[in-house]
């Protein structure tokens, strides 16, 4: 048998359980839901990556058959559907790679601008921005050109947007800044970087 002291332990249990058993029972409700949700989201991610990553190998194989219908549909696919996937922003700068080389570079800015607005990796946005600048400079946009360029963009970067710039001020006339540019390309760059041989043939040409 129970002593008194257990017994009014007993009964005390009982008293707080009849007074908060549903609060209990709703609390974990939602912490089973909370569980059993967080999984499900879980599962659905992998679930869309798979997806997207299947888009993204067969848009690239249609991209070497050169089917373009094809590339343009799997792309449109991917940044619809999959929009909030790194595939997605890949699909765009490829749509835009394929727009510029039929000419369609109003397509081809409205794509990169889709990676420069929706992509979180910050790389792929720093890629987006340089092909702007490059579309842009064969448009003799040079001051929307630059403009391309005035954010902050990865230091793996740098001498890329240096060169792009030292492109640009060139075509504009302002062989000073160009030297500027390029010889900074050439400073931010490794001494093994096979780039490097490009900028210098730049800074040569300029005497």
């Amino acid at each position: 048998m129970l002593d008194l002291e257990e017994q009014e332990q007993l009964e005390e249990l009982k008293i707080w359980w009849n007074r908060y058993r549903y609060a209990v029972l709703a609390l974990l409700f939602v912490i089973i839901a909370s569980v059993i949700g967080i999984q499900l989201w879980k599962k659905y991610e992998a679930n869309q990556l798979n997806q997207a990553a299947s888009l993204d190998v067969a848009m690239h194989n249609a991209y070497l058959e050169n089917n373009m219908a094809l590339v343009k549909a799997y792309g449109g696919k991917l940044i619809q559907a999959y929009g909030n996937t790194s595939y997605a922003s890949r699909a765009a700068l490829l749509l835009a790679k394929v727009n510029h080389q039929a000419g369609d570079d109003k397509s081809a800015l409205a794509q990169i601008h889709w990676v420069v607005t929706h992509a979180d990796d910050t790389n792929l946005v720093a890629i987006a921005r340089l092909r702007e600048a490059s579309i842009l400079l064969e448009q003799k946009q040079y001051p929307a050109a630059l403009k391309s360029l005035v954010h902050h963009e990865p230091k793996a970067f740098s001498f890329l947007y240096d060169d792009m710039r030292g492109d640009i001020y060139h075509a504009m006339g302002q062989d000073n800044l160009a030297r500027q540019d390029w010889t900074k390309s050439l400073n931010e760059m490794s001494k093994t970087n096979g780039y490097r041989q490009l900028v210098q043939m730049k800074l040569d040409a300029l005497g």
